[in-house]
């Protein structure tokens, strides 16, 4: 029953993240890169489904995920960029700081 609810916690936290904006996504995103030598089970789980949304968002996440789906946060902060002509989340990108 406690993996049955853990699951579900997940995939409802997942998809709560795959219905914000790309600059709200790329927020909680550095919420977490600055906090990353803090452990706390409650942000590692939050930081995992975020990893998840943005493996199944149609943002394009390849500067920052591995390929193994994992964040890279070797590059430091991250930002959101417009790179089409619509309001999708396909026409929007996240990349490091540099």
């Amino acid at each position: 029953m406690v993996k049955k609810d853990a699951t579900e916690s997940f995939e409802r936290r997942v998809a709560a993240y795959l219905e914000m904006p790309p600059a709200i996504m790329v927020v909680v995103l550095n919420f977490h890169f600055k906090q990353r030598g803090v452990f706390n089970q409650s942000r590692s789980f939050d930081f995992r489904c975020l990893t998840e949304a943005l493996r199944r968002s149609p943002i394009d996440t390849s500067k920052i995920l591995s390929e193994k789906g994992q964040i890279v946060t070797d590059d430091g902060l991250f930002r959101s960029e417009f790179k089409g002509m619509g309001g999708m989340n396909s026409d929007w990108k996240i990349i490091p700081v540099k």
